[in-house]
């Protein structure tokens, strides 16, 4: 007996991180995509029907204030969901290029090591 055990290696362990870091990008990018389609559907809206105006009536100051703190809350918030969009996106990036990472790294390893 060598006194050996199989004991699996990081490649066999990390095998998963390939497809799961596939799919958490893609989950990122969709939503990157979601607040583009989002932030499209609010400035699509012509103003006159966003403030709800009226010709011949004059405009509510407070009803415009109203609407425009709304539509400055709305492009907040589109920006912090593309931000984390990104952010998911960029941890799936991680995820798919650690397999190779650990490769490379038991590649270094192995010829390092002195032959006997």
């Amino acid at each position: 007996m060598s006194g050996q055990t199989s004991q699996p290696t990081a490649t066999t362990k990390r095998a998963g991180s390939t497809l799961v870091g596939l799919l958490v990008f893609l989950a990122g990018i969709a939503l990157i995509a979601f607040a583009f389609k989002l932030a499209f559907d609010i400035f699509t809206v012509p103003p006159p029907i966003r403030m709800e105006a009226v010709e011949g009536k004059p405009i509510d100051i407070g009803q415009a204030a109203d609407t425009l703190s709304s539509v400055v809350i709305k492009v907040v918030l589109l920006v912090v969901m593309a931000g984390f969009g990104s952010m998911i996106a960029n941890r799936g990036i991680k995820l798919y290029s650690t397999k190779d990472l650990l490769k490379r790294n038991e590649v270094d390893n192995e010829s390092d090591m002195p032959s006997s």
